[in-house]
């Protein structure tokens, strides 16, 4: 099945980007390649995505334990200092 497709300069540009990235000399294996990358690029993209959720939530719950703790220090030394 052929395909005929009309890029923007623009696209062409892009298109350029990627068969050096690539190392290919034709467009069309350049957008070939990118297709058949993308599913699993964005799957590692999803998953680095939920990963950065999971350890920013550790982080505010670490800072939060850090300023119980400080604060917990601080009762106790008034209460010690009485």
């Amino acid at each position: 099945m052929a395909i005929t497709l009309r890029p923007s300069d623009e696209q062409l540009e892009q298109i350029e980007v990627l068969k050096e990235r690539l190392r290919v000399n034709t467009s069309s294996k350049a957008l070939f390649r990118a297709a058949a990358a993308y599913p699993k690029l964005m799957d590692n993209i999803n998953e680095s995505d939920r990963k950065i959720d999971s350890l920013e939530r550790e982080l505010e719950h670490l800072k939060r334990s850090i300023t119980y703790y400080e604060s917990s220090r601080e009762q106790m030394l008034e209460l010690a200092n009485r």
